[in-house]
């Protein structure tokens, strides 16, 4: 017996389209996929893979971030006060302290080295920060002199209910607001840039952006998403209902035993310890 001694099989976009053109019989073997019929292929495997991520925390999505704390911006007020940064933004009018209308809401009176408002500059506080590409965290921690200490994560609404979000100290509590730049809040605010938040960020699937890209899924996942696909096309391409009513039942079993994998094991039975030995 000859084994290959590999471990690297994938398909790419294009491949995965082709073979689920051909599954809905649009395509003979061996037949050759339009460039249309490629792209609109690639299109809705992009809303495939989006709306799966609806279903589960896919757990090969799921990573430890860092976040190093950095020092909040120091500006001076129109008043000659000086000023922190505790709520990170591109500065206007509206905000310059202490003229502006809604200034209260980025600074805090507090500090010595702010140097002069400038209308338009990126100003940024130890207390939020962007979490490029994260939907979701899951747990959190801050990492002091070497140990994590936990911290509690918030709903929108257990934030909104903290009364003095201006506090500066040792975080206890993050808040993931996931909107279309998710960013994550911290209080009290931290001070000590030798603190490090660590948390376990779940990460939006990476696009589909040409026929050659594969998709960012383990290899246990392509013939579940070629069903989906296939299933997809079938308004489009007018197939049979019997014939979609087969690829259907086919497909939903398919992501039934995939999203059945997509867990992590509670405990090991097949490691038993040999005490005495």
């Amino acid at each position: 017996m000859a084994l290959s001694g590999s471990y690297d099989f994938t398909e790419t976009t294009d491949q995965i389209s082709t073979d689920a053109l051909i599954g809905i019989g649009k395509l003979k073997i061996g037949g050759t996929a339009s460039a249309a019929q490629l792209a609109e292929c690639r299109n809705r495997l992009n809303k495939i893979v989006k709306a799966l991520q609806n279903k589960n925390v896919f757990l090969w999505s799921v990573e430890l971030q860092i976040h190093y704390i950095t020092t909040c911006s120091e500006v001076l007020g129109t008043d000659s006060a000086n000023y922190k940064c505790i709520l990170g933004h591109t500065s206007t009018a509206n905000t310059r302290p202490v003229t502006g209308l809604e200034w209260p809401m980025y600074w805090v009176e507090s500090g010595a080295s702010g140097l002069n408002h400038a209308i338009g500059s990126s100003y940024t506080s130890a207390g939020d920060f962007l979490t490029s590409n994260i939907i979701a965290i899951e747990q959190a921690a801050i990492r002091i002199n070497g140990e994590d200490e936990p911290l509690e994560i918030l709903t929108k609404d257990q934030w909104f209910k903290i009364e003095d979000k201006k506090e500066f100290g040792t975080p206890k509590y993050i808040f993931f607001d996931p909107k279309l730049s998710p960013r994550a809040y911290l209080s009290p605010i931290p001070t000590d840039v030798n603190e490090v938040i660590n948390y376990k960020g779940v990460k939006l699937l990476q696009d589909l952006d040409s026929g050659s890209n594969n998709l960012d899924f383990p290899v246990s996942w392509l013939q579940t998403l070629t069903q989906m696909l296939m299933y997809d096309l079938c308004g489009p391409y007018q197939v049979d209902n019997q014939t979609r009513m087969i690829i259907k039942s086919d497909m939903k079993e398919a992501l039934k035993e995939a999203m059945g994998g997509n867990r992590e094991t509670s405990d090991n039975n097949f490691i038993v310890p040999a005490w005495g030995i």
